[in-house]
């Protein structure tokens, strides 16, 4: 159990570790649109470049092509959400320490009036 100092402090800190972790979220975000981007740009040279005699065949190839491209997709999606996961912590964090403080202030000015 924090003792109210500890608290304090956390409470202080929070609110810029918050920051820097929605800046985290927004960085991650940034390179899973540029990796889907990449995917798209691979995919439309590829279907141009392939040999298939009709769509599906050219899709179907162009798939072949891009797998580097749909891992880094995936890459992404995973540093994502892994960084969306930190905020979250740090919100739920935030917001539980901050209940628990209001209980404390509560149980404090409760034991000073003598209830």
């Amino acid at each position: 159990m924090l003792n109210i100092q500890q608290l304090q402090d956390e409470l202080e800190r929070l609110p810029s570790d918050i920051r820097a972790q929605q800046l985290n979220v927004i960085e991650k975000t940034k390179k899973l649109e540029e990796a889907e981007l990449r995917l798209k740009v691979a995919e439309g040279l590829a279907i141009l470049e392939s040999k298939g005699v009709n769509a599906t065949l050219r899709k179907a190839e162009a798939a072949g092509k891009t797998k580097d491209e749909e891992r880094d997709v995936i890459e992404a999606k995973y540093n994502l959400a892994k960084e969306v996961a930190g905020f979250k912590y740090l919100d739920n964090r935030f917001t539980s320490l901050r209940k628990i403080s209001s209980i404390e202030i509560e149980m404090a000015k409760q034991n000073i009036s003598g209830q």
